[in-house]
């Protein structure tokens, strides 16, 4: 995203909402990883060699970068309403995801 940020420029509040929404859920992430550490060992449990790790990243990279090019590329400035409507919609699917991940750790258990 700083890449993005770095080529295209910052030109709109669309940038700017998507830079902070995707710092914000890149440190809600690190902070549920800090509460919950049995959580790393479950996901990342499987080796899956250098050839997996490459396929991983690049299938992973692109389809996770996407987004962040769609919202740098869109000439289109965003309204004040679709902010409005969508900033609740990233906390509230945010705090779901969250509960659920929670959730799924404490079943495995």
């Amino acid at each position: 995203m700083v890449a993005y940020a770095l080529i295209f420029g910052i030109k709109d509040l669309r940038q700017i909402i998507y830079l902070c929404l995707h710092i914000s859920y890149c440190l809600w992430w690190l902070v549920e990883q800090w509460f919950y550490p049995l959580r790393r060992q479950q996901i990342f449990s499987e080796p899956i060699g250098v050839t997996g790790f490459i396929f991983s990243l690049l299938f992973v990279g692109v389809f996770y970068s996407f987004p962040g090019y769609v919202a740098f590329t869109n000439p289109e400035p965003i309204s004040w309403t679709a902010a409005a409507v969508a900033l609740p919609l990233f906390f509230f699917g945010s705090l779901i995801n969250a509960t659920a991940d929670i959730q799924k750790l404490t079943a495995k258990q």
